[in-house]
């Protein structure tokens, strides 16, 4: 399978540059109006969403894979099997051992020497889907949440490239 055309889910700016670069974006669906605002200037197609309920009223036909990065609200069955290739989640935290919100600053407390991201397909179950891909990187105590972040993002598309592989 290969990822084409993508609709995202995020309230978090950095995924979106990345996504693009390598794919079509069809769509973003944001909580946050500073991301709604951002997605608009750069041009993209994109949707305020306040509740699951405005996901459900929205149309989606004909589409294939969901990518939700930092996305607020728990999507549902009845949404997920909207999409053919099923919703993926980029989950911040190495799964299972840091599930829910806030996983990067789980591992600081825990003192961790690396911090995960895991790819996963979202199923009923919040961060418990068939994982496709993990990896890590290297924390050190200079770091704080934000270059945590972009360390996990620097080498992203390869990764994902794998989960598609795995898939």
């Amino acid at each position: 399978m290969t990822l084409k055309k993508i609709d995202v889910f995020t309230n978090r700016p950095i995924i979106i540059p990345i996504l693009s670069s390598k794919y079509s974006i069809n769509k973003i669906f944001t909580e946050k109006k500073e991301i709604f605002k951002l997605a608009k200037k750069l041009k993209f197609n994109v949707t305020l969403i306040k509740s699951h309920k405005d996901l459900i009223k929205i149309n989606l036909s004909n589409r294939n894979i969901g990518i939700s990065y930092g996305f607020g609200i728990i999507f549902k069955t009845e949404f997920i099997k909207k999409y053919k290739e099923g919703i993926w989640n980029v989950h911040p935290g190495d799964l299972p051992s840091y599930r829910g919100r806030h996983p990067i600053t789980a591992a600081f407390l825990n003192n961790e020497k690396k911090i995960g991201l895991s790819i996963h397909i979202i199923n009923d179950k919040i961060d418990q889907g068939i994982l496709l891909e993990k990896y890590f990187v290297k924390r050190t105590y200079q770091d704080d949440e934000p270059s945590i972040e972009k360390k996990l993002f620097k080498n992203f598309i390869k990764h994902l490239k794998k989960a598609e592989n795995n898939y």
